[in-house]
């Protein structure tokens, strides 16, 4: 039972960041969208649009040129899995 409200609290948590790089709330994450979020955090290092579109595609499973929250929890969670 425990489980299941962490994984709740966790699935919620990602919906509030997608929200915030999903800044026009289309549901879609793009690379504008990106770069201004990373710039927000001081991640930027300079990246062109070029470097940005690269960032996205890993991640961009079904080739639309944006990520949707599937393919952002998915990134997620791998990048947790990751650290562990």
């Amino acid at each position: 039972m425990e489980e299941e409200e962490d994984e709740s609290k966790r699935n919620e948590l990602l919906r509030q960041a997608f929200k915030i790089f999903d800044e026009d709330g289309n549901g879609f994450i793009d690379a504008v969208e990106l770069k201004r979020v990373l710039q927000c955090l001081g991640l930027d290092n300079g990246w062109d649009m070029t470097q940005i579109e690269k960032m996205l595609k890993v991640v961009d499973l079904n080739l639309d040129g944006k990520v949707d929250f599937t393919e952002f929890e998915l990134m997620m969670k791998e990048a947790a899995a990751g650290l562990n």
